[in-house]
């Protein structure tokens, strides 16, 4: 598909602080995907909650990247595993993990990392370089806590066009 990630993005976050001026932009990825979603003609259960693994992109925050990145407690890169985080969400409905989008099976739409791609990146070695791992125990818990907020997000964002060059709902 063609479309502007950070035209998206830019897009989404408008929307979600007009909802929510209360919160941290930066920190609620669950309606900052939700509204891209909305402006990208997407539903709400196409967006997905779980870990990314991504080295590489966090290598200025040295938390995530000794685990490997959100939802992660760390990775054996000898034997290919993911330990996952085992907190799930906290009371206030933060949680450490991510939201994107899945596009299509196997396809992760990220607006807040600029990733419209597979699931799984692999480099030349075969060794992977960002992966997407859905929670579903985590994302019913983060759906249930933020479902007003994303209903209020997702209609205002599915009434905006969207900030795409050729995209057609």
């Amino acid at each position: 598909m063609d479309f502007d990630l950070p035209g998206t993005l830019q897009e989404a976050s408008e929307i979600v602080r007009s909802v929510r001026p209360d919160l941290q932009i930066d920190t609620v990825c669950i309606l900052i995907q939700t509204a891209a979603a909305g402006l990208l003609g997407f539903q709400t259960a196409d967006v997905r909650v779980g870990a990314l693994f991504w080295p590489s992109g966090f290598e200025d925050d040295f938390d995530l990247a000794i685990r490997g990145g959100w939802g992660l407690a760390g990775v054996d890169h000898d034997r290919g595993r993911f330990y996952l985080d085992p907190s799930l969400m906290d009371e206030d409905g933060g949680y450490n993990g991510h939201a994107w989008i899945e596009s299509e099976p196997g396809h992760a739409l990220d607006v807040m990392y600029a990733w419209d791609g597979p699931e799984n990146e692999m480099d030349e070695r075969l060794r992977t370089v960002r992966r997407y791992l859905r929670r579903v125990d985590l994302e019913r818990q983060v759906k249930r806590f933020w479902k007003a907020d994303m209903e209020r997000v997702f209609a205002v964002a599915s009434c905006r066009p969207a900030p795409a060059a050729g995209f057609g709902r």
